[in-house]
């Protein structure tokens, strides 16, 4: 059931898929020889583990994918972690568990455009904390009676995108392709799109763990509007908010404009990571928009932000 370029890598050495036999391997007598490796920094090690604790006495093949998959997320390389977890699945063995690992290492464009059905399976993976926090009371007082969930964004920010089976970085000029290509309009407005989209562009450092969930405010938090960015700062702190990086309320904002206009009343958000950067949509708008501006307006203020 293997795929072309996912052969059963069971031989010393992993040569038929090009990499290095990673350290949780020991002699080759034998599938015993296959350890699991203690958990790295992120949670999707020690579920890659626990499939591959269950299929150990079905096929080398797929086994020798996941412990690899193990290895590359060790060294921070998720491209090639979720390329050995494809092959992985080819072999046919937990495919529904399998499915879930990739799902919470890289945004497709199914899952883009279909959220609601990427939280319902992403969402147990997180905190208890994530999920008391969309199910309670929301902390903006003009919510006052509403949940979180009524009132907030639910977004997710990955550090891999996958468009039309291709990986690339989650960075904002392939945000913009994934849109696009999922049927959205993108970004409407934004002239350095290419600058932003830069690697070392500091709006574009990736994320420490798989996948954060965030949950931003569908409005601009009261008091924030014409106000400087200390301002707005203190006012999301004493809220128990962040103001949201750029990625974050692009994903949050981009990823929900399918059924809904956002920003409705001319509305653009701060950023923490860009000084001076705002990103909103305006009514008239067909798609995204952001600029630079340095100084105060009505319709700048501030979204809040928590991130699991």
């Amino acid at each position: 059931m293997a795929t072309a370029g996912c052969a059963p890598a069971a031989s010393a050495g992993m040569g038929s898929v090009g990499v290095p036999t990673p350290m949780c391997f020991s002699s080759p007598a034998s599938p015993s020889r296959y350890h699991p490796v203690q958990a790295g920094s992120t949670d999707c090690v020690e579920r890659i583990n626990r499939v591959a604790e269950t299929i150990k006495s079905r096929t080398e093949g797929a086994l020798a994918h996941l412990y690899l998959a193990v290895f590359q997320l060790k060294q921070g390389k998720q491209q090639e972690a979720i390329q050995h977890l494809r092959c992985a699945r080819a072999f046919g063995y937990e495919p529904a568990q399998i499915d879930l690992l990739l799902e919470s290492l890289v945004l497709t464009a199914e899952a883009w455009t279909n959220p609601a059905r990427l939280l319902e399976k992403l969402l147990p993976l997180k905190s208890k904390e994530a999920i008391e926090f969309i199910k309670g009371p929301s902390p903006n007082p003009e919510d006052e009676g509403k949940s979180v969930g009524e009132t907030h964004y639910i977004g997710f920010r990955f550090n891999i995108i996958s468009i039309k089976g291709v990986l690339a970085p989650f960075n904002v000029n392939n945000l913009d392709k994934l849109d696009r290509a999922s049927g959205g309009k993108g970004f409407a407005q934004c002239p350095f799109l290419w600058e932003l989209s830069s690697p070392t562009n500091i709006i574009n450092t990736p994320i420490k763990i798989e996948f954060e969930l965030l949950v931003m405010t569908k409005k601009v938090l009261p008091g924030t509007r014409n106000q400087s960015y200390e301002v707005q700062e203190i006012v999301a702190k004493s809220l128990g908010y962040e103001i949201p990086k750029f990625l974050d309320a692009a994903s949050c904002i981009m990823g929900n404009c399918s059924s809904e206009v956002p920003l409705r009343d001319e509305t653009f958000t701060s950023v923490s990571d860009r000084r001076g950067l705002v990103i909103g949509v305006l009514p008239s708008s067909t798609g995204l928009e952001a600029y630079f501006f340095y100084g105060q307006r009505h319709i700048h203020g501030a979204m809040g932000i928590r991130r699991f």
